[in-house]
């Protein structure tokens, strides 16, 4: 603790400061405020427990023995609204924790079960109720299954059995099942076998096999301007009173009716023990009233629906295709998805099960292509994925996902092909422009044409490019690999006017400097002899003409006095001889030692179009080199010599 006098730090134990003696009046932290926190917590104790006697109040004050007796009648009343307020305190305390909503009072709730039937339901633990159980009615609830052939669950849909064993689904919750079951909340099981559908319809009423005999509530068509009552079969909610207002036109045998706000579950509505209209929750925001014939008469299977709506379509391919997608490799996968996506889809969008849908199976698909790809497999996958399936399967994003495995098997013309081709036919028969197309295609041009332009394949070149300005004549990156061509084509007046032709965005600042810097250097070189090598090489070969008739390769070498040429094409071109008076004849240092050479004159030499006469040159052998000669400097002294070793070019500009 520090002393507030001398600063001077003493023990927490310590009254006094150790170097002044001043009294330490300030506590310690942790005692500061000890009691405060005392009497906060016992504060918030009390009303705590105030509160929990309040609540609990007539569980926990039973009587009062300072009152004086009552009658056995006033006992007895009092009894009762004792047991009526637990009950609804127990009722408010599920409602609280949300295991079950509020319910209606206790008393309406008894007065209605005295004179009505109870629900036929599984047993359940005390103080809780099965989902649709309902005190004043009857309804015979469960669940229908719905699973695929390869048993893939479809749906699972709440549902009321009625009199006869005739049950309403969404037929949307039916579409892709092949079984179809019953799950009776009280045990009793079955199988749906037929129904009473009608195609376009929403909704339709099936038939449990062996269900004719089954008693409960009975099917009816709702009375005009009488109310009904509103069952839900997934909690313990009830309306008494709904009127059944038509939202729009009858679908099938079903008329459209408005939701109560409140009524957003499962469930039936009721007059007079007849079921006249269904609400399916998240399926529909709309009610269906019954409008057909009651009893209902069976007019198609399940397995004719199944045909019907199902069958030979892309969704019942992708649904054979689920069980083996996860253990097949990446190409499988792709031929299985690629043969499914190529039908035409046969049920609506809206109403295709989540794991059928097109959009999942394309995701599926591209990240196939992707794994095959990387594998090394891509070329299997462009076999499978030809330009007529992609586009009878019509999705750009898979064509895209192609390119980069049609680039690197087939190349750059085969890419810009299949864009070019099925591409745009895709995004034609879309209607609306894809950006991503687009910067695909204008992408390989450009890798394409900087390919050729780095290997100085000009004619393909230009070609290219000429293709290329065709789609995008306003791109700053074609164009300067335009003025390139030009420039390794010799043609440096034309790439000087079409460099300067247009202005350019400042991040092709650089590129334009130097495509600039090579004008320049055209201008300088222009009539020279152009000479190239490997860059940084030690050797600058070259072929020339000798006396207008016969090639020879020579090396250049600025470090030889005098050409040379070797004695076999001497022989052969018998060029005239410097006499033995005038120094033909001649003792020379080579890396064999000191040997003698004749001087002779060739009437020319020519060199990429450039000739000159009457050349001198020793005739010799020069060793680990034969049938080469040498460019000595009685040759290259008539020229300026401009050696660009990075570049790997010598020019030789005449005097």
């Amino acid at each position: 603790m520090q002393c507030l006098r001398c600063r001077a730090q003493n023990k927490a134990s310590d009254e006094h400061c150790v170097r002044c003696g001043a009294p330490l009046r300030v506590r310690r932290r942790s005692d500061r405020f000890k009691k405060r926190k005392v009497v906060i917590i016992s504060l918030l104790l009390a009303l705590w427990a105030g509160g929990f006697a309040y609540v609990f109040r007539d569980l926990l004050f039973a009587g009062d023995a300072g009152k004086p007796a009552v009658s056995a009648r006033q006992a007895q009343e009092l009894k009762k609204k004792r047991e009526d307020r637990r009950r609804e305190l127990r009722r408010r305390l599920l409602a609280a924790r949300k295991q079950t909503p509020p319910a209606p009072s206790t008393s309406a709730a008894t007065a209605r079960s005295a004179s009505a039937p109870q629900a036929v339901a599984a047993p359940v633990s005390a103080g809780t109720s099965p989902p649709g159980r309902h005190q004043d009615i009857a309804i015979n609830s469960g669940w229908v299954e719905i699973t695929d052939k390869w048993h893939h669950p479809v749906s699972r849909v709440r549902a009321a059995l009625l009199a006869g064993g005739w049950l309403a689904l969404p037929v949307r919750a039916c579409y892709a099942g092949w079984e179809w079951s019953w799950q009776g909340d009280d045990g009793r099981q079955g199988n749906l076998t037929n129904g009473t559908w009608i195609p376009g319809a929403d909704v339709a009423l099936w038939h449990i096999g062996g269900g004719a005999a089954l008693k409960g509530l009975g099917l009816g068509r709702p009375r005009p301007g009488a109310p009904a009552a509103w069952y839900s079969l997934a909690t313990t909610n009830t309306r008494a009173t709904v009127d059944l207002t038509a939202a729009g036109p009858v679908s099938g045998d079903f008329l459209p009716i408005r939701l109560a706000d409140g009524i957003d579950e499962v469930g039936i509505f009721v007059q007079k023990e007849q079921v006249v209209a269904w609400s399916f929750g998240n399926w529909f925001y709309t009610g269906y009233a019954w409008q057909g014939n009651a009893p209902p008469a069976a007019g198609i299977s399940v397995e004719n629906f199944y045909r019907q709506t199902f069958a030979g379509g892309r969704e019942e391919k992708l649904a054979a295709a689920q069980p083996l997608l996860d253990k097949s490799d990446p190409v499988n996968v792709v031929t299985m998805l690629a043969a499914a996506l190529e039908l035409p889809p046969k049920l609506p969008a809206d109403d295709t099960p989540y794991y059928l849908r097109t959009d999942k199976a394309l995701d599926r698909l591209r990240q196939a292509v992707d794994d095959a790809v990387k594998a090394g497999q891509g070329r299997f996958v462009l076999d499978v994925l030809t330009d007529e399936v992609l586009v009878r399967i019509g999705d750009i994003d898979l064509l895209l996902s192609l390119v980069p495995a049609v680039t690197a098997s087939r190349g750059f013309e085969a890419a810009i092909a299949m864009i070019e081709g099925p591409g745009h036919e895709i995004v034609a028969k879309g209607g609306v422009d894809v950006p991503a197309v687009n910067e695909q295609h204008l992408m390989l041009y450009q890798d394409w044409l900087q390919s050729l332009v780095s290997v100085k394949a000009v004619d393909e070149a230009w070609q290219v490019y000429d293709r290329a300005r065709g789609f995008y004549p306003d791109d700053p990156y074609l164009h300067l690999l335009g003025v390139e061509v030009l420039i390794d084509n010799g043609n440096w007046q034309e790439a000087e006017a079409m460099l300067n032709a247009r202005d350019y965005p400042p991040d092709f600042s650089d590129r334009v400097q130097l495509l600039a810097q090579k004008i320049s250097n055209a201008k300088a070189t222009e009539g020279s002899i152009e000479i190239h090598f490997e860059p940084y090489s030690d050797t600058i070969p070259v072929t020339a003409t000798l006396n207008g008739s016969l090639e020879v390769d020579f090396l250049v070498d600025t470090g030889a006095s005098m050409v040379t040429v070797p004695s076999s094409v001497a022989r052969r071109l018998d060029p005239t001889p410097v006499p033995s008076y005038h120094g033909g004849d001649r003792i020379v240092s080579t890396a064999g030692g000191r040997v003698r050479a004749h001087e002779v004159i060739f009437d020319s030499l020519e060199i990429a179009g450039w000739t000159e006469e009457n050349v001198h040159a020793l005739v010799m052998d020069i060793p680990d080199h034969p049938g080469v000669g040498l460019l000595g400097l009685n040759y290259l002294g008539r020229f300026r010599m401009d050696l660009r070793n990075d570049e790997g070019v010598l020019y030789l500009t005449p005097r």
